[in-house]
């Protein structure tokens, strides 16, 4: 997997999570980390946080205070 592969995915098919790109490219978070932040430093990946319910209930249960983490979303932001 090499800075192109990201490129390339993102580009394609929008906005991914570290696990998503780890499913993807069929390696660990330790990998594809040091070139995201390559990519970051350059200015063109961003990262988006989006708030996401852990319960299946989406929101509609009186606990999902409790059940809510952020998530991170790497997307690509220079031309393809």
């Amino acid at each position: 997997m090499t800075l192109s592969d990201i490129k390339q995915h993102l580009s394609a098919y929008g906005p991914a999570t570290m696990s998503g790109l780890c499913t993807t490219f069929k390696t660990t978070k330790d990998t594809i980390e040091p070139l995201l932040e390559q990519w970051i430093r350059k200015g063109r990946i961003t990262q988006l946080q989006q708030e996401e319910h852990t319960c299946n209930s989406a929101g509609s249960c009186s606990c999902c205070n409790d059940h809510k983490e952020m998530k991170t979303w790497y997307a690509w932001r220079g031309n393809a």
